[in-house]
């Protein structure tokens, strides 16, 4: 989904960001579903466990906090519609922006 809007090609701790967002993006706009506070803290949860404090490392995604807050704001911007995913674009373009 990232090539095909156009989003930054590598990967580094931005794109995995940007991914986040997308997966909040796409939870939110799944057609007659409505997610309860249990939902919530589960995807929330799934989140943070996926985060790590490795920033010196290649391999790092993302602290579980910035997980957490890359998935709700797809969440927030899927009410957008479609323009929501220019929201986690935006968002995560730019280093140290997150």
């Amino acid at each position: 989904m990232q090539t095909a809007f156009g989003f930054q090609p590598n990967i580094t701790p931005i794109s995995e960001l940007q991914a986040d967002c997308l997966a909040g993006f796409y939870l939110g706009v799944i057609p007659n579903i409505v997610f309860d506070t249990s939902d919530i803290l589960e995807i929330g949860s799934f989140a943070h466990s996926v985060g790590d404090f490795e920033t010196w490392h290649d391999d790092h995604h993302g602290t579980p906090k910035q997980r957490i807050k890359a998935v709700s704001i797809g969440i927030d911007a899927s009410s957008e519609g479609m323009q929501g995913v220019r929201t986690c674009q935006d968002r995560y373009s730019t280093p140290g922006n997150y």
